[in-house]
This record gives C-alpha cells, structure tokens and sequence, in this order.
C-alpha cells in the first residue's frame, strides 16, 4: 500500500485505485517482490507447512490477477476475500462457506463505487475460490 500511495502522491498513477492500466504495473510488481521476500522468510525461519501453502497460495492468486489486470480490470479484492473464504473453510470446516456472503458485499460495492463491472468481481472472485482449491491441495 505504501508503494500505492507514494504513486499516487508523486503523480506516477491516477490515485490509489490505479485506474490507468499502465500505472498497475509498479505496485503489482512491488506487491509480488514484498510477497516473495515474505515467502522466502518463512522457508528460512521454518514456519509450519499450512503457513508457507497460505502465501504460495496467495502469491499464485496474486500472480493471476496481476496478470490479468494487466490486460483487463479483474477484482482483487473480490479474489482475495473469495480466496481467505475458501481457505478458511478448507482449514476450519464448511460452515465458513456462509462467510461468502461477505463477498457479495465486497464485489457489489466494488461494483456501486463504478471501480469494478460485474464480470470483473466474478472473474475475480472466482479466481479466488480457485486459490482456495489450490491451498486445499497443498496442504493435503
């Protein structure tokens, strides 16, 4: 977010939603640099294997997303609150599908505030579920 921010402010994107695709690539690669670091840090510091499966999970859905907000505007924040969903609901039993309402309210107001088209919270939001079927299998 700080490098969001920084971008914003200095003038090198349009505002911290980095509505001009040109100006998404920085942070997305800024997100997956920090992101990676983080995962090399947990191999190096021995975290428990459902940990590190959470931040390869993460950064796989990160790294889908990026690359197809790249060419069209698909919803991270739909895909990563249908994908901490899915991932709870792997980890903790099923009855945290019903948390899913929560997306709903994620990709409507995505959609309200004009930021995001309805096809873009799905796609999004499936990307999400199908991040939260790859945790499934990694921890397995």
């Amino acid at each position: 977010m700080a490098v969001i921010v920084w971008g914003a402010r200095t003038g090198r994107w349009d505002g911290h939603h980095v509505r001009n695709r040109r100006g998404r690539l920085v942070p997305l690669l800024a997100t997956i640099g920090f992101s990676t670091i983080g995962l090399g840090l947990l191999i190096v510091l021995r975290a428990p294997w459902p940990l590190i499966a959470l931040d390869l999970t993460l950064l796989a859905t990160l790294f889908v997303t990026s690359a197809i907000t790249l060419a069209w505007k698909v919803s991270i924040h739909a895909a990563v609150c249908m994908s901490a969903v899915a991932i709870m609901a792997t980890a903790s039993g099923p009855e945290w599908w019903a948390a899913a309402l929560l997306v709903g309210a994620v990709a409507w107001s995505r959609v309200h505030l004009h930021d995001h088209t309805t096809a873009q919270v799905i796609v999004g939001a499936l990307t999400g579920l199908l991040a939260g079927g790859m945790f499934t299998l990694l921890i397995l």
